[in-house]
């Protein structure tokens, strides 16, 4: 593969994990429970929530930037 394909492709795979935990959010809404059994609109549901974002996407994009380095391609 060409290098440009390669960092299209590193960077474009860096939003994955924010639709995968958006539509666990959704189906958690949508199934009327949560893991912890609280009630959905807690700020405990929304602090989880966000808490998951920021832990999972830094992971995402320091593995694109390593993807995408020269020395790696």
């Amino acid at each position: 593969m060409r290098r440009s394909a390669l960092t299209w492709l590193a960077w474009s795979l860096v939003g994955l994990p924010v639709v995968l935990l958006l539509c666990g959010i959704f189906l958690s809404v949508a199934a009327n429970s949560v893991g912890t059994g609280l009630p959905y609109g807690s700020t405990t549901f929304l602090a989880s929530a966000t808490v998951n974002l920021v832990t999972l996407l830094p992971f995402s994009v320091v593995g694109a930037i390593i993807a995408a380095s020269p020395a790696t391609l």
